[in-house]
C-alpha cells in the first residue's frame, strides 16, 4: 500500500467570504492536536474580488501546511472538482466551507480514531462540524459502530 504524505487534507472553496475566512483558518491552526497531524489546508479560490485572497496569503506566510490555488470563478461544483486533484497523497479529505469552522478538538478526535476509519469516508457539513466527520455522524458515534463490529 502506497504511504500517504497526508493525514488529513482540508479543502475549502473560498468564493468573496473574506468577513468568515479568518475565523474558518483560525479555527484550523489552533486545534488541539495539530501537531499530531500531517495536514494539508488547500484553499481554492474561485476567483474572489474581496480581501480572501489577502487573508489567505497571510496565512500561508506563517504556516506551511496551507496553500492557496487560484482559479477563475467557476462556481461551487467546479472548485470542488478542482479539489479532487489534490487526494492523491492524502488517507482522508474533508471540505470546510470558508464560512464554517471547526470546534477546537475535531482534529484530537480525528487523530484518536483515524487508523480505525479505514475503508469509511470523511466528509464535512452540517450543523457542527465535528459531529459529522463521517457517514455515521459524530466521531463518538463511529467508535460505537466500530466497536460493534469488532
Amino acid at each position: 500500500m502506497k504511504r500517504m504524505k497526508y493525514d488529513l487534507t482540508v479543502i475549502i472553496p473560498v468564493y468573496n467570504t473574506g468577513k468568515y475566512l479568518r475565523r474558518c483558518l483560525e479555527s484550523i491552526i489552533h486545534q488541539e492536536g495539530i501537531e499530531q497531524s500531517a495536514l494539508r489546508v488547500i484553499c481554492i479560490n474561485d476567483g474572489s474580488t474581496d480581501n480572501s485572497q489577502t487573508i489567505i496569503e497571510e496565512f500561508i506566510e506563517k504556516y506551511p501546511f496551507i496553500e492557496i490555488f487560484n482559479k477563475e470563478n467557476g462556481g461551487l461544483a467546479d472548485v470542488r472538482n478542482k479539489g479532487l486533484q489534490f487526494l492523491n497523497d492524502s488517507l482522508y479529505t474533508v471540505s470546510l466551507d470558508s464560512d464554517d469552522y471547526w470546534c477546537e478538538s475535531f482534529l484530537l478526535e480525528f487523530n484518536k480514531i483515524k487508523n480505525k476509519l479505514r475503508g469509511y469516508a470523511v466528509t464535512s457539513g452540517g450543523k457542527e462540524l465535528i459531529d459529522s466527520l463521517t457517514p455515521y455522524g459524530s466521531v463518538f458515534e463511529v467508535e460505537k459502530k466500530l466497536e460493534e463490529t469488532n
